[in-house]
């Protein structure tokens, strides 16, 4: 089992930034694939009952008040505040809208693509934020066991992943204890994948305003 300096140690290669770089495209690629589908059959079934078609043919959904809605319907994970269980009562409903086309679109393409998501950002961010240290010589200091919260964000991303899955796949009326666990996941998910991410925008933001202020090497002979 590597121990945190080591892991250090070899991320002091610069093929990390390219690992780096070519892991933040893959993430807006799977980001795009997952969500826009997503997004788009949860706006659809706000507009097909705000027209008098009912969302979902399940009685609870009756109550749901997607037709009262003033603002865009987002997925479980797009909230960082965490959910109710009405709100999630909301979010099935709409997923059971137009022959469960939301539902399909979730189960099918939301939650592979998810988890393969935060199997990429959780090691690139600590990858880069150790380069980074390396960078500064701090490698050694307490600070490279801020690597650990990307990877703890990644871990609690894929439990989350797994509970939504299954309030998901149970479809309406959402249990209220799966839904405050799987609410109280996504806020401590939300907070160590943000406060690592500043963090390490921060360092990488002054790396190269360093690099960049750094005089040039004299040339030889002069």
């Amino acid at each position: 089992m590597p121990t945190i300096a080591q892991i250090a140690e070899w991320c002091s290669a610069p093929r990390v930034v390219l690992l780096a770089v070519a892991a933040v495209a893959g993430m807006v690629a799977l980001i795009l694939a997952a969500e826009l589908p997503m997004y788009s059959a949860l706006q659809a079934a706000v507009a097909l009952e705000k027209a008098g078609k009912p969302a979902a043919s399940v009685p609870q959904c009756a109550s749901a008040g997607l037709a009262g809605r003033t603002s865009p319907l987002t997925s479980f994970d797009g909230r960082q505040g965490g959910y109710t269980a009405d709100e999630a009562l909301q979010i099935l409903c709409a997923m059971e809208a137009d022959g469960g086309a939301g539902k399909a679109a979730y189960l099918d393409f939301h939650f592979p693509m998810d988890m393969v998501f935060a199997l990429i950002y959780g090691p690139a961010i600590a990858a880069l934020y150790l380069y980074l240290l390396r960078a500064y010589g701090w490698h050694r200091s307490p600070l490279r066991y801020l690597a650990l919260l990307p990877l703890l964000g990644c871990m609690l991303d894929i439990a989350e992943n797994l509970i939504v899955r299954t309030i998901v796949f149970a479809g309406p009326p959402p249990d209220a204890a799966r839904v405050d666990i799987a609410s109280m996941i996504t806020v401590a998910k939300y907070a160590l994948v943000n406060v690592s991410f500043v963090v390490t925008f921060a360092f990488l933001l002054w790396y190269l305003i360093r690099g960049a202020l750094r005089p040039a090497p004299a040339p030889p002979g002069t």
